[in-house]
């Protein structure tokens, strides 16, 4: 039912726990969900549900349940086409009504499928954001769908990651603590922070490649600075929306 939504989600997917690829049965897959969204007190039932907060009435609140911490950290890579269309149908609707809630949800079912342990600040956040920014490409923030020009595609992100001075110029142009001194740094910020909030969708083949090594190598040596970049395009497309 529920699906990660971002192929932008890439430290994620380096972090899936997943190991046996069968498909969940689809044994509920013809569940109203938007009926349960639209009435206050089933949705209700779901959500303590699903956050131990009360018991599964039904049996498809259980199976669900039951599978909603897989799925969240291993991108709905075992859901079913029908409960992938469920979770963008519910990722969206929280997203847009309830966020505080959906966040809370999220973050359980991350822990949960840790086994309970305390997750780390990066997992979190990237999860979070990253649902964050399929939702606000979904509700149509982003109206074009022509790609992005390729005039840049044969940079070299491994290289410039490997070497501190580049690094720490590309980081500082983006995060607006410093000039943007190369052409290539300018372009890349101008469509960045988009890329990595809308999973890349007008990304070409090559850029999608390059934001995998972004995100991996900064979620493996430098989150913090990761989550920092990721808060401030939030922050931005906030302050545009308003």
């Amino acid at each position: 039912m529920f699906r990660i939504t971002f192929a932008a989600c890439f430290a994620i997917v380096a972090l899936a726990i997943v190991s046996a690829e069968e498909l969940y049965s689809d044994i509920h897959d013809d569940i109203d969900v938007m009926g349960i969204l639209q009435n206050p007190a089933v949705r209700k039932t779901y959500y303590d549900c699903f956050m131990d907060l009360g018991p599964c009435v039904t049996e498809d609140a259980k199976f669900f349940k039951a599978h909603f911490p897989d799925a969240v950290a291993s991108h709905c890579r075992r859901c079913t086409v029908k409960q992938r269309e469920h979770f963008d149908t519910v990722a969206v609707w929280y997203t847009e009504n309830e966020p505080e809630e959906w966040k809370t949800l999220i973050a359980k079912g991350i822990a949960d499928a840790h086994g309970g342990k305390i997750i780390s600040t990066l997992s979190t956040m990237l999860r979070i954001t990253f649902l964050v920014g399929f939702a606000v490409a979904v509700l149509g923030m982003i109206a074009a769908e022509e790609l992005y020009p390729d005039k840049y595609d044969d940079v070299n992100a491994t290289e410039i990651l490997q070497n501190d001075r580049l690094r720490n110029q590309y980081y500082k142009c983006f995060i607006g603590s410093g000039p943007c001194i190369t052409a290539d740094a300018v372009f890349f910020k101008g469509f960045f922070p988009e890329a990595v909030l809308t999973k890349c969708r007008k990304c070409t083949e090559k850029q999608k490649k390059t934001l995998d090594i972004l995100v991996d190598w900064y979620a493996k040596n430098q989150p913090e600075q990761w989550n920092a970049l990721v808060a401030k395009f939030l922050e931005d497309v906030q302050k545009n929306k308003n």
